[in-house]
Parts: C-alpha cells; structure tokens; sequence
C-alpha cells in the first residue's frame, strides 16, 4: 500500500465560491466537526470583512458570529456543495482522508486528501468528471506523515505584518536580481528607478526583510527537531513588541 498527499483546485457554483468570487480580497477557511462547521474570513489588503461576514450570515443555518477587528467566525449547520458531496463520497468509496481547512478564495475551492493508493487519485477525479466538474491538480507527492505536514506555514503567518510599501520593496528588490550571487542590481540603482532616495528604500527593504526573518526563524528552529538535525542552536525567545506602522 502506497499513501499518497494531493492538493487540487475547483471552482463551480456554490455559495461560498460565489461569496469568494464577488469578494476576491478576502479568504474564507472551513472546518468541520459532526454536524457542526466553523468559517473563518480573513480579509486582505485592508477591505472590512463586515459585508462578507453578513452575506453569510443571511444563510438560515447560521448558528452564531464572532467578529474581530481583522477577521470573522460563523458557526453553522454542515450544508455541503456538489463537490464537497462527491468528496464524501470518495471517502466512503475509496476511503480515503480529506484534510481541513476547506479553503475559500477568488471563486476557487481549494482540497487537501490523502489517498491509500495511487490510482485513488484518479479514481476521485473521474467522479468529478462525472458529474462535469475539471479539477485542477496541484500538488501530488508521496504522503510522508502528519508531523512532516503540520510543519507547513502559511502565507498569513508569514507575511501578515509586511506593509504595502515593505511588501513591493522585497517584490522589487527580487525582481531586479538584487538577490542573486552575484547581484545584478544594488540598493541605489533600485532605487533611482523607483525615484526614491536610497535610505528610504533600504528601511523598506530591511523591515521587510526582519519581518520575514522573525516569522520564518521559529520554524526553522522547530524543523531542526522534527527533522533530526545535528548541530546545537540557542533557544528563541522573541519579547513582546508592537506591530511596526511604516
């Protein structure tokens, strides 16, 4: 028996693809228990996640909302799609494993699932096929365990903190070969070409770059254990501090 992970897209008319599609800004993550589910909405670039939030919560089985300043919760009764249908139906056939969150975004409906043999793979996607749907494979790799898979970090925990200005500042700096061996360009020449002064594209620049660093170094440090690594590192211990602002 061979275990296989695969990671695939799907967009086709629901209501939370619709929601997602008509707000293309905001995400939308689905959990669920029993007969319970949980969505989470997290909004990006700064959009108020008030409308999304209650264009869901005119749906008649909305259980109860929580809202914060940057994101929302609604708990409601399990109302599965056309594909969420098919999917449990793969689980009874082919038993396999679907891996929440569901995820929400841009009209697409993204699926993790872990498969006990490789030809389920496509056994799965012939029933959406079926039934007129095109998934899109993204990701199809042998399944090495879920320690190994929690270790994934998302874009959120990353990248959460960055400013717009720190953000096109490192998008910038990348795409001008500023980090290539040897550099193709450097910190004044990027600049000019931005028509801004060197130091303050450089404060962009390492912000980000601190930012990222901070965010990715924990992960690092606990792939160190998980993966067995020889060599001894100190322990991290980051002290509270403010969000910066620029």
């Amino acid at each position: 028996m061979s275990m296989f992970e695969g990671e695939f897209k799907i967009r086709h008319e629901c209501r939370y693809g619709s929601i997602s599609q008509k707000n293309p800004h905001s995400r939308m993550m689905v959990w669920r228990n029993g007969e319970r589910e949980v969505t989470e909405v997290i909004p990006r670039g700064g959009r108020d996640i008030a409308s999304v939030v209650e264009e869901i919560a005119h749906q008649d089985d909305v259980i109860d909302i929580f809202q914060e300043d940057d994101r929302g919760y609604i708990v409601s009764r399990i109302h599965l799609c056309q594909v969420e249908h098919i999917i449990e139906e793969c689980i009874e056939e082919f038993g396999i494993l679907a891996i929440y969150p569901i995820i929400f975004t841009a009209g697409w409906q993204y699926h993790r699932i872990v498969v006990f043999h490789h030809d389920h793979i496509s056994k799965v996607f012939s029933k959406f096929e079926e039934s007129c749907f095109v998934p899109w494979m993204l990701r199809k790799v042998p399944f090495r365990g879920f320690s190994e898979s929690q270790m994934t970090v998302t874009t959120e925990a990353l990248f959460s903190d960055l400013t717009e200005k720190q953000t096109n500042a490192i998008l910038t700096a990348y795409a001008n070969g500023y980090y290539k061996i040897p550099r193709d360009a450097g910190l004044q020449s990027i600049a000019e070409r931005l028509d801004l002064p060197r130091t303050t594209f450089q404060e962009h620049l390492k912000k980000a770059e601190n930012k990222i660093m901070k965010a990715i170094v924990p992960h690092i440090h606990t792939w160190h254990h998980f993966s067995g690594s020889i060599g001894v590192h100190p322990v991290i211990r980051e002290p509270y501090h403010q969000k910066e602002g620029s």
